[in-house]
């Protein structure tokens, strides 16, 4: 017997293992990624997660409206409307994940722009005005659309 010769084996002794990427029926099929992304949830999960998604839809529709008039080195910097884009892209994304119904998907969408048009018209009553008529305010709307809706257009 030589040094490179395995030991024969023995009764005692179980054979050598074999490394696994050897036998390419053993090998495990990998899944794409997107498939490990959706699960199934609960009717009540859905409900809940779209809940949440509309209620950052509220809150970051108030944020943006506040901070549209920002005013930097007397400039004015509404960068606010690349976020309202932004945000809502993300919001309408996470709704796909808890539903495939495109319709339903944009319920977070909806909530914006009904937030936005609803201080557009309600505190213009009472002589406040939160939402400013100029250009600024027109781009967050469209921006805002635009975002909420672009993956429902846009595959990846």
């Amino acid at each position: 017997m030589t040094d490179t010769e395995p030991p024969a084996p023995t009764p005692d002794t179980p054979p050598p293992a074999t490394p696994q990427s050897a036998t390419p029926q053993q090998a495990p099929k990998q899944q794409p990624a997107v498939q490990r992304l959706y699960r199934t949830a609960t009717r009540g999960e859905a409900v809940a997660g779209m809940a949440w998604l509309c209620l950052g839809a509220i809150i970051s529709m108030f944020l943006e409206v506040i901070y549209l008039g920002t005013w930097m080195f007397g400039v004015a910097v509404p960068y606010t409307i690349p976020i309202a884009f932004f945000f809502n892209m993300v919001l309408t994304r996470t709704a796909l994940l808890w539903t495939k119904n495109p319709y339903l998907a944009l319920i977070p969408l909806w909530v914006w722009l009904g937030g936005i048009i609803l201080i557009a018209f309600t505190f213009s009553f009472t002589g406040d005005q939160l939402i400013g008529s100029n250009i600024r305010s027109i781009l967050l709307m469209v921006a805002g659309a635009l975002g909420g809706s672009w993956p429902l257009f846009v595959k990846k």
